[in-house]
């Protein structure tokens, strides 16, 4: 004849040991924005991921731009290459800057590519540009206000214009590679390479397009 075990004999340990204790539950008042008012650490966990997921939505598009030409390149499977823009920021003079940028994307299309300027107008990281806005990014150089945006520079710049500051920048190579992975865009341009500045064995300045 079988008989039941107390929970002591099957596991070693007391039987008030098995209940999840009081701290693995969390409980918010009524006006929290959850769907419950009761949740396990397990399931809030996951309510809170689902409102991030739904949030990053929600703000994407107010930071992440793609032109209408780089979204219908994507519907229609056309090439597309990615270009930096810190050699309009930071490298040629206004207006120099803009026949240079002008002339680069028409070798682009001459090749059956879209070409996709990338670069940070007004805090919103714009992948393609149309010739105003270029042009209009391009006459920013030379001003102090004008970021060289690397990797590490994209939430400072993002985060300032979300909170108001609406900054312009133009994108170095680790900048835009990183952009035209989020992108998916493969092949990008680029006018130069960033490397090791002098006396960077004492300061360590090292550009991250080495890296990147």
């Amino acid at each position: 004849m079988l008989r039941s075990l107390p929970r002591r004999a099957v596991t070693g340990r007391p039987a008030q040991a098995l209940a999840p204790p009081m701290e693995s539950w969390r409980c918010f008042p009524r006006g929290v924005n959850l769907t419950a008012r009761c949740y396990s650490s397990t399931d809030t966990r996951r309510a809170l991921f689902r409102q991030s997921i739904q949030h990053w939505r929600k703000v994407r598009g107010s930071f992440f731009a793609p032109s209408e030409e780089v979204k219908q390149a994507r519907v229609t499977n056309t090439p597309i290459v990615g270009l930096e823009t810190t050699i309009y920021t930071h490298g040629f003079p206004y207006p120099d800057n803009v026949k240079l940028a002008l002339d680069l994307e028409q070798i682009v299309r001459d090749n059956g590519g879209v070409p996709a300027t990338i670069g940070v107008l007004d805090g919103q990281i714009r992948v393609g540009m149309t010739t105003s806005e270029l042009k209009r990014l391009a006459s920013t150089a030379g001003d102090p206000e004008t970021r060289k945006v690397s990797r590490r520079d994209i939430p400072y710049i993002v985060g300032m214009g979300l909170a108001g500051r609406k900054l312009n920048g133009g994108t170095t190579i680790a900048g835009t590679m990183h952009i035209c992975a989020s992108a998916g865009i493969k092949v990008f341009g680029t006018g130069g390479l960033g490397g090791v500045h002098r006396d960077g064995q004492n300061t360590m300045d090292v550009s991250a397009d080495l890296t990147e």
